[in-house]
């Protein structure tokens, strides 16, 4: 008596605990295939009811009993009880009716294929059914009448909650609703699950995890508390545990969600690094899982992991002088740390470096996991080996000296005057040394003995930056020997294969272009200076006019059609006989009286450049009348179209100078509409409305 008493105590516990997560309020039947089942052979003979109303589902024939699986992945590793499709199915009577609202939760899969019927669950006679089926491609709530919503099977894990509710009957699906309307208004006297109750056919091939009853309709707050219940026992939110401390070792950790997602994102730093169930991580940080259930929903969780700090194990790139310190250490972090090798295979922690080369190198920590830093290039420069001042020698005071091998990566001079140009001009005997930097930062320093053996002239030149071409220039220099002794030789290079040994001169080039030049003075005692000069030779313009037959008394039109390449005509003058007759571009001119002028024009050029040309101008009073001319082509009173291109032709004409083509509206030509002049007796015009040649 006493055994059955707390028998009794512990199981209103339990079923205390249990409905202390869903409501409790007219809850009939509560069945879980993690509780209350019962085995005969590995099959279900009994499945308790575990709202405490002892609604106990039974299968007395051993063919026709459901199968326990004991852990189903999908669904949290959590049981279900699979029926076969063919037999299996349970039942339990109520011994009592409960009218309509009720309220169905159940999670379930539905393994058939094709159009199938099954009965998911049912009353287990007529007319107190409460009816959930699959068939013709539908869900289907049905008590004498039904509502349904498509759904194709085979199909995975869902919860469907059932309202039956007469014209209010409802479907939902993990939580949203199908369907709603008329399911009929049949009330239930008892359950049977596995098979429809009509015919005792249309078996339910699938497995069934939870399954609850109410008898009456829950608020939406209830059903989505009922909802949720199933939805986190069996599919959980992402949980990855507590944060992870590590503070030593290579190996790497394996991070992990329990439960089942249909899809995965990890990230680190918001950048997405995988979308696999679990990830094998050595880096530190704050590592985030995102996970979408087989319900839908979206769940995440954050884990900080600590791990040894590797920022230790890191290489820079590096650049090594040929000259510097060549050997490289390979850092490693505090603790019980091995070096194993470098990239190249090289096993000392220490090494040179003696050519350029990317390395990385491997550590171990005493469980033999291995880390492996990041490349790095370590740039090996040898730029400067070369570099020379050559050897001792003996100079004029005024020379300079310079590196006689250099390096096109030297940035910086320093030489042992303090002095930072490539040069410097000596006046001393003396030991003179020369450090160098290139852009690496890596030096060299040369030395030269130097001995001073006589003065070199000082060249001062005076040769004009830019002329014009053919311009002849004047050029001299005054070069002199500080010391007082005379200079003895002076030698021009004027850039164009050209030379003179003069002080002065005049010098001309008609080549256009930029030239390099240098004069060298030698003094007496033989000690020799230079000095370049840079001269620029414009383009000059290219003078040249037309001029028209000429009458005495009679204004020509003079046309300047001078060109000047790579610059502009900026000025003209017009002389006649030697007398300015105009500046303008073109010039109108009147020759007073017969005979021979010289007209002469000079042009001037953007650059000041100038050229002239001259002709001898014949003035006659009176020239020959030309002869008369016959039109050949078109004929008259031709049609052509507009802007249709016609050919002209007429007879040349003797004594003739130039022919004027017009076209007019009227026959007295008072509205002339075009006007071409030409010098022969051929031309192609268009024209576009009616008129008179």
């Amino acid at each position: 008596m006493i055994k059955s008493i707390l028998t009794a105590i512990v199981f209103l516990l339990l079923c205390f605990s249990f409905s202390a997560q869903i409501p409790n309020t007219n809850l009939k039947l509560w069945l879980r295939a993690d509780a209350g089942v019962t085995e005969v052979s590995g099959a279900v003979s009994q499945w308790n009811d575990q709202s405490g109303n002892g609604f106990n589902l039974l299968q007395s024939l051993s063919t026709a009993r459901p199968t326990l699986i004991s852990s189903i992945n999908l669904l949290n590793n959590k049981p279900v009880i699979r029926f076969d499709g063919t037999t299996d199915f349970m039942s339990v009577d109520f011994l009592q009716t409960f009218a309509q609202p009720n309220t169905y939760f159940i999670i379930y899969n539905n393994q058939r294929t094709g159009s199938t019927s099954s009965g998911i669950f049912d009353g287990i006679v007529d007319p107190n059914r409460n009816t959930f089926l699959y068939g013709s491609g539908k869900l289907f709530l049905s008590s004498s009448s039904s509502i349904s919503y498509n759904k194709t099977q085979p199909f995975s894990y869902i919860i469907n909650s059932l309202v039956f509710n007469g014209t209010n009957s409802l479907i939902f699906e993990n939580g949203i609703q199908r369907v709603t309307g008329n399911g009929g208004t049949s009330s239930i006297s008892g359950i049977q699950i596995g098979r429809r109750t009509s015919g005792g056919t249309n078996f339910f091939l699938g497995d069934i995890a939870e399954f609850i009853f109410y008898n009456r309709v829950l608020s939406s707050t209830e059903q989505a508390q009922v909802e949720k219940y199933l939805m986190d026992k069996y599919a959980p939110p992402v949980n990855l545990g507590a944060d992870i401390n590590d503070v030593y070792g290579f190996e790497n950790i394996t991070l992990s969600s329990s439960g089942y997602y249909t899809n995965y994102t990890w990230t680190l730093s918001n950048v997405t690094i995988s979308t696999a169930s679990s990830i094998s991580i050595n880096n530190p940080g704050q590592y985030i899982l995102t996970g979408t259930d087989l319900f839908g929903r979206i769940s995440k969780d954050t884990i900080n992991v600590t791990r040894p700090d590797y920022s230790t194990v890191q290489l820079s790139n590096q650049t090594i002088c040929y000259n510097g310190n060549t050997s490289v250490t390979a850092p490693m972090p505090p603790g019980d740390y091995q070096f194993v090798q470098w990239s190249d295979g090289v096993t000392t922690q220490t090494r040179n470096i003696t050519q350029t080369t990317s390395l990385s190198y491997t550590i171990k920590d005493n469980a033999n996991f291995t880390r492996t830093s990041n490349a790095a290039t370590f740039t090996f420069d040898n730029s400067l080996q070369n570099v020379q001042l050559g050897n001792d020698t003996s100079l004029c005071a005024g020379n300079s000296i310079q590196l006689q091998v250099s390096s096109p990566n030297i940035t910086s001079y320093l030489w042992s005057n303090n002095q930072t140009t490539p040069s410097i001009s000596l006046t001393n005997s003396d030991l003179y040394t020369l450090q160098v930097t290139n852009s690496n930062g890596c030096t060299k320093t040369d030395a030269i003995q130097v001995t001073i053996q006589g003065q070199s002239p000082t060249i001062l030149l005076n040769f004009p930056s830019q002329f014009c071409q053919n311009e002849t220039i004047s050029y001299s220099e005054t070069s002199f020997v500080p010391s007082g002794e005379a200079v003895g030789s002076r030698f021009w290079n004027f850039g164009n294969s050209t030379f003179s040994n003069s002080s002065n001169g005049t010098f001309s080039n008609n080549t256009v272009g930029t030239y390099n030049g240098t004069l060298t003075a030698t003094s007496v005692g033989g000690c020799q200076n230079s000095q370049a000069f840079t001269y620029t030779v414009r383009p000059k313009p290219i003078s040249n006019f037309t001029a028209p037959l000429l009458c005495s008394n009679i204004s020509a039109q003079f046309t300047n059609t001078s060109t000047a390449p790579s610059s502009t005509i900026s000025g003209s003058q017009w002389y006649v006989d030697n007398v300015l007759a105009g500046n303008n571009t073109n010039l109108s001119y009147s020759h007073p009286t017969t005979g021979n002028y010289a007209l002469r024009l000079i042009v001037t050029n953007s650059f000041g450049c100038k050229d002239t040309t001259s002709q001898i101008q014949n003035v006659n009073d009176s020239y020959p009348i030309p002869s008369s001319i016959s039109l050949v082509n078109p004929f008259n009173g031709k049609t052509v179209l507009s802007n249709e291109q016609i050919p002209f032709s007429w007879t040349a004409a003797i004594n003739n100078y130039f022919y004027t083509l017009d076209l007019s509206l009227t026959s007295d030509f008072s509205s002339v509409i075009s006007s071409n002049t030409i010098s022969t007796n051929t031309a192609t015009f268009s024209v576009n409305q009616n008129g008179i040649l």
